[in-house]
């Protein structure tokens, strides 16, 4: 079955971040769990490493939120006909802790894509629990331009 604009824009824009080692979006090791092109929809596990903990040795809010981040900015890349989707304005509600070796999933849905902003929001859950542990909006801009590296 051949994939979707959708399903080849999510895969392109995990490759792209995968990439570039040393950088914090492949530090994170994301692992793309599903595709929803009708809902606009992604799901992204990720594995909390020792790295990730602040002093109270649960995941530190700087890198939940980077996960919730990319999450979203990948849905609303998907979404739109984007070069790149910057994250413009962001907002994090933590709700539970989490541990070391936790498996994240965050499940990002773009609301709007428009011709200049994009909406979405995420949804962190455990695999071994489905409860909310975060949830995150964000508004990204549809840049269309490519950047010269």
């Amino acid at each position: 079955m051949e994939k979707s604009l959708f399903e080849e824009r999510v895969s392109y824009f995990i490759q792209q971040r995968q990439e570039k080692k040393d950088t914090i979006n492949a530090m994170l090791q994301m692992q793309l769990v599903s595709i929803n092109s009708e809902e606009k929809k992604v799901v992204i596990k990720f594995t909390v490493s020792t790295w990730e903990l602040n002093p109270y040795q649960t995941l530190h809010g700087g890198i939940i939120s980077a996960m919730a981040d990319v999450a979203m900015g990948c849905v609303c890349y998907a979404s739109s006909n984007a070069a790149a989707t910057p994250t413009l304005q962001m907002s994090v509600s933590f709700i539970k802790a989490i541990k070391e070796g936790d498996e994240v999933l965050v499940e990002a849905i773009c609301d709007h894509a428009g011709s200049r902003i994009a909406q979405a929001r995420a949804f962190v859950s455990l695999i071994k629990d489905s409860s909310c542990y975060v949830n995150a909006h964000g508004s990204y801009a549809i840049n269309l331009k490519q950047n010269k590296e």
